[in-house]
């Protein structure tokens, strides 16, 4: 992350003027998996966190930004409410760019050693995704995908409330899906979709 991005996180610090945004869905990759990992693990847990341990975050992430000491400064005198802000926007920001295409996706969910914090991150990109991207990118996420996601889904309900968010991210990715002709189609072929979306929506 350079100098510039860091401007629009804490709202003009710099002498930017202007903001802009990249294609909408258009995911770069991450630098690495380390990174990508690490990511996912501070998102999860950054609104848990003490205040000295946002402080310690903080200074690690001025540190992988590269800066000097005299642009680390002000950032440092920022309140502890805008230094966790900037933490998770971070943190948000290299999980989506993890991932480019549908496959991506589908390949990371279909590994059965996931922890719930990356469940999670990998989810609420793919939301992002499928509803930002173009028709195309989600006709060929395709049934593999809708696989995957009712897989996720489903785990939900063999697990307790610290799903919930994960649940309510599946049930956007569907939504999101149903959205076009053929996504429907598919979503109607699996009997155990139209049963876990109702499921989801019945009160328990």
């Amino acid at each position: 992350m350079n100098f510039k991005k860091l401007d629009k996180m804490v709202g003009g610090l710099g002498s930017s003027k202007s903001k802009s945004r990249g294609t909408p869905g258009q995911l770069p990759k991450a630098n690495s998996l380390g990174d990508f990992n690490e990511a996912e693990e501070e998102g999860w847990s950054i609104g848990q966190m003490s205040d000295r341990d946002i402080m310690e975050e903080f200074e690690k992430m001025l540190e992988n930004m590269n800066l000097s000491e005299e642009k680390k400064e002000p950032l440092r005198m920022l309140p502890i409410s805008k230094k966790r802000d900037m933490l998770t926007m971070n943190s948000k920001t290299m999980a989506r760019n993890k991932f480019d295409s549908p496959a991506d996706y589908i390949q990371y969910l279909s590994n059965p050693e996931l922890s719930l914090a990356k469940k999670y991150s990998c989810i609420e990109s793919l939301r992002v995704a499928l509803t930002n991207n173009s028709l195309e990118w989600v006709q060929d996420f395709g049934n593999k995908g809708l696989k995957q996601v009712l897989n996720v889904l489903n785990e939900c309900f063999r697990n307790d409330s610290k799903w919930d968010r994960v649940q309510l991210e599946c049930i956007k990715c569907l939504k999101a899906i149903m959205n076009n002709k053929v996504g429907l189609q598919n979503l109607f072929d699996h009997k155990e979709a139209l049963t876990l979306m109702a499921r989801s929506i019945s009160p328990t």
